[in-house]
């Protein structure tokens, strides 16, 4: 018998640090008014109840998941290790925007070095990428039924190239094709993206966005 699992991979919605607003570090920045609204009209969205969500332990994760996990309170919530690929020191983060960091994070890709970790609270592209290979691995073990995962860009790219390429061993090459995939998949905040999982072999749908467009203000 085929064991067949839909997973549902949602980026979080709008955060402070999206808005160029200061971040004091990756793990507690939260959503603005206007990712509150989508993550409202997100989860309004949602038909059916799955039987479990699955959550990043970052704020704006939770804050996107809240209104979901609010609509259907019966389902089991599990947070696991889906938070964003963090490769600046967390020194980096103390009230700077992101803009004001756009040039660190680019010498971190054009240096091209999967194994560095350049300081306290960063993570190497190597160790990033063990991680999302583990969520897979969790992800390929459960049982049939339904999933939603309330996560963030990297991670969810970095799952579907993992099983668009079925890309494992580490290494340069791997890091700088990864960066390439990141850069061509458009991922606004709160679409997302459903994987139909079939005894280990996954079917990837296209990338889903908010609908209606959530109105500013």
């Amino acid at each position: 018998m085929v064991r067949t699992l839909r997973a549902l991979f949602v980026r979080h919605g709008e955060s402070e640090d999206n808005a160029g607003l200061p971040s004091e570090s990756m793990a507690s920045t939260p959503l603005t008014p206007t990712g509150r609204r989508q993550a409202e009209a997100l989860a309004a969205q949602i038909e059916t109840a799955p039987a479990r969500f699955v959550v990043s332990p970052y704020v704006r994760a939770q804050q996107t998941s809240a209104p979901a996990r609010a609509r259907f309170p019966g389902v089991p919530v599990e947070e696991w290790a889906v938070e964003e690929f963090t490769f600046l020191p967390a020194s980096a983060y103390h009230g700077t925007t992101l803009s004001q960091r756009q040039s660190t994070e680019d010498g971190y890709w054009q240096a091209n070095d999967p194994r560095v970790v350049l300081g306290d609270g960063a993570e190497s592209f190597d160790a990033f990428f063990a991680r999302v290979h583990a969520v897979r691995e969790r992800l390929e073990a459960l049982p049939g039924g339904s999933v939603i995962v309330f996560s963030h860009k990297k991670v969810v790219t970095a799952l579907m190239w993992s099983w668009l390429a079925g890309v494992h061993s580490p290494g340069a090459l791997r890091m700088a094709r990864f960066r390439s995939f990141d850069h061509s998949v458009e991922l606004p905040n709160c679409a997302r993206v459903e994987v139909r999982i079939e005894d280990g072999r996954a079917w990837l749908g296209r990338v889903r966005t908010l609908q209606p467009t959530v109105p500013a203000g």
